[in-house]
C-alpha cells in the first residue's frame, strides 16, 4: 500500500482526481470552528478498514453482473477523509451527483458518477454496450428516465459498501435522489466525510465513481475499523482468552511410544523370514520415548494394564509448566 504526495492511499495503478486544493486546505479550519470531534481531513490509517474496503470493487462488480449481466472490472483508487462538499464542487465534470443518508444520523451522503459512467451504464441498462458510443453526448441536464435508470446503479454501489463493511457493523445508507442543482446542497455539506474513489471499466471503457460517507455515520464502527487486527479487541478480553485456552486443552493429540532403533544392512533385511530374531543395542527393559508428532515429550517403560500395553513415565514431561 502506498501514499501519493497528497496523502491518498493508492490501491490501484490507476489515478483518481484529487479534491480541489483550496477546499482541502480550508476544511480543517471549518471543522475546528464547528467543534466537530471527528472532523479530521487527511489519510485514514485504519488497518481493519483498509483490509475490509479492499473488497468493495469486487462486491460492486458482482452486483452489476447479477442485476444487469454487466461485465465490468473495478479498482479502488483511494480513500481518505475529505470535506463532504468536495464531490459537489462546480469545477468537477458534470456527471451525476446523488444524495443519500444514514438513517441513524440523518447526515447526508453522496454518490458521484462522471458522464462516462452515466452513459456507459445507461447503454448497459438498455441492452447496449458502452464501447459502441463513439462520443459522449453534449453536456445537458439528465432526463427523468435517465435518472430513474441510474438509480439502481447508485443503490448497488451503496449496498456493496454496506456488505463490505458488514463485519465491522451495520452501515445502512439510503439513496434519496439525483441532485440536479448541486449548489443547493452547499448548506447541508459541512464537515468531513470518508471519500472513496473507484475506477470502473465497462467493456474496455473506463470511468470514475465516488462515494462520500459522513464521518458521524462511521462513528459506531470506528473502534472496529481502526483495530490493528480483526478481533484485536477480543484478544485482550479475559473471557475470550479463557475460552480459547479451554478449547486448546480439549484438543486431541496423538501420542506414540517409540522403541529403540537399530541399523541393519539391506542384504540382511532382504533375508528376513518368520521366526528370525533381530537384536537391538539396548537393555532388555529399555526406556521408550514418548512423542507427540516429532516432539519428544519424555521417556518411560513399557508394561501392561489389564489387556492393554501401557507406558509408565520415568521422566518429567518436557516443556510442562508447573502450576
Amino acid at each position: 500500500m502506498m501514499h501519493d504526495a497528497r496523502g491518498n492511499t493508492i490501491i490501484s495503478t490507476e489515478a483518481s482526481r484529487p479534491p480541489p486544493a483550496a477546499a482541502a486546505q480550508a476544511a480543517p479550519a471549518t471543522a475546528a470552528a464547528a467543534g466537530e470531534p471527528r472532523g479530521e481531513v487527511g489519510p485514514l490509517r485504519w488497518p481493519a478498514f483498509s483490509r475490509l474496503i479492499a473488497g468493495l470493487p469486487e462486491a460492486f462488480v458482482q452486483r452489476l453482473a447479477s442485476a444487469w449481466g454487466v461485465k465490468a472490472q473495478a479498482s479502488l483508487v483511494s480513500f481518505m477523509a475529505e470535506p463532504l462538499a468536495a464531490l459537489a464542487e462546480p469545477s468537477l465534470e458534470p456527471g451525476m451527483l446523488g444524495l443519500a443518508a444514514a438513517p441513524h444520523t440523518g447526515e447526508p451522503a453522496l454518490v458521484a458518477m462522471d458522464r462516462r459512467s452515466v452513459f456507459g451504464l445507461l447503454e448497459c441498462a438498455l441492452g447496449g454496450r458502452p464501447d459502441a458510443l463513439a462520443d459522449l453526448p453534449p453536456a445537458r441536464p439528465y432526463t427523468l428516465v435517465e435518472e430513474s435508470l441510474m438509480r439502481p446503479a447508485a443503490e448497488h454501489l451503496l449496498a456493496a459498501l454496506r456488505d463490505t463493511l458488514a463485519p465491522a457493523g451495520p452501515l445502512a445508507l439510503t439513496f434519496r435522489r439525483w441532485e440536479r442543482e448541486p449548489a443547493r446542497l452547499a448548506g447541508d455539506l459541512a464537515g468531513a466525510a470518508l471519500v472513496l474513489r473507484l475506477t470502473v471499466t465497462l467493456y474496455g471503457v473506463t470511468s470514475t465513481m465516488a462515494v462520500a460517507v459522513p464521518m458521524p455515520a462511521l462513528e459506531p464502527l470506528r473502534a472496529r475499523l481502526a483495530a490493528a487486527d480483526p478481533g484485536a479487541d477480543a484478544a485482550f478480553d479475559p473471557r475470550w482468552r479463557r475460552r480459547l485456552a479451554d478449547e486448546v486443552r480439549r484438543a486431541p493429540v496423538a501420542l506414540t511410544a517409540m522403541l529403540p532403533e537399530t541399523m541393519a544392512p539391506l542384504s540382511r533385511i532382504h533375508t528376513l523370514a518368520v521366526g528370525d530374531t533381530l537384536e537391538f543395542d539396548s537393555p532388555a527393559d529399555p526406556l521408550v520415548g514418548l512423542y507427540a508428532g516429532s516432539l519428544r515429550l519424555g521417556e518411560g517403560r513399557l508394561g501392561r494394564s489389564g489387556s492393554r500395553v501401557a507406558l509408565r513415565l520415568d521422566t518429567p514431561i518436557i516443556g510442562k509448566k508447573e502450576g
